[in-house]
This record gives C-alpha cells, sequence and structure tokens, in this order.
C-alpha cells in the first residue's frame, strides 16, 4: 500500500521573514562597522536555516551546539502508523457480524437476552464461545443444554443470560469496537 506523504515544509513567508530580518542585522552590523564575527556567521546561518533546515539531519557545531531534526523520520513513521491504525481499525470492526455484536451487546445489557433457537444462533454463539468473547455458565455443553431445556412449543426461546455470559476478552472487544467504530 502506498501513500502519499506530505512534505511538511516550512511556509515560504515564513522562510523569507527568517531570512529577510537575519539580513538586515547583518547589513546593520556591517554599516556599524563591525568586524565580521562569529555574531555575524550566525546570523547568516540563520539566515539560510529556512532554505536547508528539511535537508538537515544531523548538525554539530564545534562539538557545543547539536541540532538534530529527524522530522522525515517521524513523519514517515507517523504514516506507518496511521496505516497500521486504519488496518487495526478494519480488523476490529470486521471482526464480528452484525448479530454476533449484537449476541455481545445483549449479554453485556443488564437487560435479559431472549432469543429463538435457530440454525444461525446456534452458529453465531459457537463462533463466540470459540473466540473466548463468551463463556458458558455451566460447561462446554450450554448451547445443547439451553436448547434442551427452552419451551417445547416452536418458538422456543430462552434467557441466553441463564447459559453464558462475555468473557472480560469479550468486554474488552466491545471497548475496542466502540473506540474504532466512531472513528473515520
Amino acid at each position: 500500500m502506498t501513500t502519499n506523504k506530505p512534505k511538511s515544509e516550512i511556509p515560504f513567508g515564513v522562510k523569507v521573514a527568517v531570512s529577510v530580518v537575519a539580513a538586515i542585522l547583518i547589513v546593520l552590523q556591517l554599516y556599524w562597522q563591525v568586524p565580521i564575527d562569529g555574531v555575524t556567521l550566525g546570523l547568516l546561518a540563520i539566515a539560510l536555516l529556512p532554505w536547508i533546515f528539511h535537508l538537515i539531519e544531523n548538525m554539530e557545531v564545534l562539538g557545543i551546539f547539536r541540532l538534530q531534526t529527524r522530522i522525515q523520520s517521524v513523519e514517515e513513521r507517523q504514516h506507518q502508523q496511521d496505516a497500521q491504525i486504519r488496518v487495526l481499525r478494519f480488523l476490529v470492526t470486521s471482526l464480528l457480524r452484525e448479530w454476533e455484536k449484537n449476541h455481545l451487546n445483549q449479554l453485556d445489557s443488564n437487560e435479559a437476552f431472549l432469543a429463538k433457537e435457530t440454525g444461525f444462533f446456534r452458529q453465531e454463539m459457537k463462533d463466540l464461545w470459540d473466540r473466548g468473547l463468551i463463556g458458558a455458565r455451566h460447561g462446554e455443553s450450554s448451547l445443547d443444554e439451553m436448547l434442551e431445556q427452552a419451551p417445547p412449543d416452536g418458538d422456543r426461546e430462552v434467557d441466553v443470560k441463564r447459559y453464558f455470559y462475555i468473557t472480560d476478552k469479550g468486554k474488552e472487544y466491545l471497548e475496542f469496537l466502540g473506540d474504532y467504530a466512531g472513528l473515520s
């Protein structure tokens, strides 16, 4: 995946302003007939700095003053992290189907979670179990046990919370989902 990285460059007006101010100070210093010294050379460096700043990686002056700018490497790292965050956001929000997310939210709520047995429901609960997002209150056979104890009429509706609970991992997933789903 390639991304166009915007260059973080000093605005042109700022470059001109810094250079002009430094040049004026040099001219004033020469006008007052002060010989060229370290201050003059420092002002000259300041005048040139905005134009060459993006090229500087390391600069050391007489072992006393060290300027390190790593703007480009920081920007590259930031772009990589942005791409990684987009991937993580996609994975977190796409890991479960909507019905599975609804089941997790219902198990996490304070309300009853009434459900009817269907082949889809059975598979969704099994998938949540396999991922460790829900746990059984009565051992691994809770799903079958729950469905066997459902009323014999055609609806077979039961309170799922009597048989399953949301695990810490499931709660953490819902937190991630809340954090990433709202981001664009």
